[in-house]
């Protein structure tokens, strides 16, 4: 079944491409801003330096602007991608309908014929845009723990104790 859904996907494979990647984009400028806060207390606050946190907060709002605009691109790809596949995998059913006999026809039922069309091909357009999306949390997951370990591998590993009993 998912080689038949990845035949379905595959005229948008660029927008199936895409919207993972900008999603990376988004979660890599989300696990960047809280470096630029520590550093806007370190270098800026403690040793009174305005002008630095001037700065960096300006860069805090283009990184986050930058976030913003990864995960809009994310959502359009992945919409773009997951309706086209419905619209195919319709057009697909449609075809495949319109070679029933009329004997076919009139065994099957009408509601299940429409539900088919309708709601069953969208329950698959979500799930395509769902698996487009959803990296979001293990890309998360994955870069904090990678910056945990290179802020502080032994604060790391009493986090990875704890997290597992909460």
């Amino acid at each position: 079944m998912w080689k038949l859904m990845i035949s379905y996907l595959r005229p948008y494979k660029v927008s199936a491409l895409l919207a993972p990647l900008l999603m990376l984009l988004e979660v890599s400028m989300d696990l960047l801003q809280p470096a630029l806060m520590a550093n806007i207390v370190n270098k800026g606050v403690v040793p009174g330096d305005l002008a630095y946190i001037e700065r960096t907060g300006l860069l805090m709002i283009g990184v986050a602007v930058v976030g913003l605009l990864g995960g809009v691109g994310c959502t359009v790809f992945s919409t773009y991608a997951s309706q086209h596949f419905g619209t195919d995998l319709r057009d697909h059913l449609f075809r495949k309908i319109q070679t029933f006999s009329f004997r076919n026809l009139d065994e099957l039922k009408t509601g299940s014929l429409i539900t088919r069309l309708t709601n069953d091909v969208v329950q698959l357009q979500t799930v395509v845009q769902m698996i487009l999306r959803s990296i979001r949390s293990p890309l998360l997951f994955l870069g904090s723990l990678i910056l945990a370990l290179w802020i502080s591998p032994r604060l790391t590993l009493v986090l990875a104790v704890s997290i597992p009993v909460l």
